[in-house]
């Protein structure tokens, strides 16, 4: 299979959509079926972290729904402190080590389970703990985050052991897993056709598009709601006493150009703009708020400023903006939405939460 091409504002993977293909995998576990993995993949900043994290709300509220039980939402996923035979970890979350071996990469897992590992231990020791506890703690789904860290470019070896790794725990514990990463990330499935043949699905993620209001056409009216619902939905978890009409649709255009459509993108400029707000007692998002949000973190070359410039698809802002280059990416994501039905909350005191 060919590696898909990324483009901007063509298509996105709905979030609902991908939430029922995350909950039809867990659903392979528990009926008992061999294990497979989806593969999740955008480039920087589009939302990937976003969606899987919600994963881990919803399944928390499931949770809580069907059992009665508390899982309790904490670095590495879910966890079950009153299962029957102890520590539960249903849903299990981790980033891949900066560190490219096999090695570091293991010992990120062990330690997702709270199970440091000593690297002097031998490849099948690791593998071996990492299979009791997987099975011990009864992880249905294996989320492994920035799986493109793993991956190196020119070490075929660590690309084969790592393909082997993942291809094991599939077969022997039947644990489900969500593969995350930029699009390279699928170069252990293009290595090694077992591993690729466990793969049930590939997501695309791409930015929200937009459509001009004079664009005819259904799929065009979608397009624009769905990020509008967004904003909608990204309001309604801040739950200010003020309101701040993010879906409107002329301040949505101006928000959506200035970030290209991309979920990290669009969260950090409305959370420096509430910040910058909230200094001054304002307690909602205003557009001069956006306005100097947006100059504060754009590049030091980019002389637009989409939020109160012309809304003129030919102009260089509209331009910088969709090509994804109009926000500096060396500033810090505060805040990366983990919600049940939209982005979560954020905290909005000095020291607020980071990435």
């Amino acid at each position: 299979m060919k590696r898909a091409t990324h483009s901007l504002i063509v298509k996105y993977t709905n979030i609902p959509e991908a939430m029922d293909a995350f909950s039809d995998l867990r659903q392979a576990w528990v009926r008992r079926e061999p294990g497979s993995f989806i593969l999740l993949y955008g480039e920087s900043r589009v939302g990937k972290t976003t969606i899987v994290k919600q994963f881990c709300r919803q399944e928390q509220a499931r949770i809580l729904r069907e059992t009665g039980r508390h899982a309790e939402l904490y670095k590495y996923g879910l966890r079950l402190k009153d299962g029957p035979y102890g520590d539960e970890r249903p849903i299990v979350y981790v980033d891949s080590p900066g560190e490219r071996s096999l090695v570091s990469f293991s010992a990120e897992l062990l330690q997702a389970y709270g199970t440091p590992v000593a690297r002097s231990l031998k490849k099948s020791e690791i593998l071996g703990r990492l299979r009791t506890q997987i099975e011990g703690q009864k992880t249905q789904v294996l989320i492994i985050d920035d799986f493109q860290n793993a991956v190196p470019w020119n070490r075929g070896s660590v690309i084969h052991e790592l393909s082997e790794l993942v291809k094991d725990l599939l077969e022997h514990t039947r644990v489900q897993m969500i593969l995350s990463g930029l699009p390279y990330a699928d170069i252990p499935l293009e290595r090694n056709e077992q591993l690729d043949g466990r793969c049930r699905d590939r997501l695309h993620v791409q930015p929200f598009p937009w459509a001009r209001p004079k664009a005819a056409g259904k799929s065009a009216r979608i397009s624009r709601n769905a990020y509008q619902s967004y904003l909608e939905q990204f309001e309604a978890a801040l739950a200010l006493p003020e309101p701040s009409n993010l879906a409107d649709p002329d301040r949505a255009e101006r928000i959506h150009k200035a970030t290209g459509g991309l979920i990290g993108r669009t969260t950090r400029l409305l959370i420096r703009a509430l910040e910058i707000g909230l200094k001054n007692d304002v307690l909602h998002i205003s557009d001069k708020h956006l306005e100097m949000a947006y100059d504060r973190t754009k590049l030091t070359n980019d002389k637009s400023n989409p939020i109160v410039d012309d809304l003129d698809d030919t102009s260089s802002g509209y331009r910088a903006a969709v090509a994804g280059k109009t926000i500096c990416d060396r500033m810090p994501i505060r805040l990366r939405g983990l919600a049940s039905d939209g982005p979560a909350a954020p905290t909005f005191a000095k020291n607020v939460r980071r990435n």
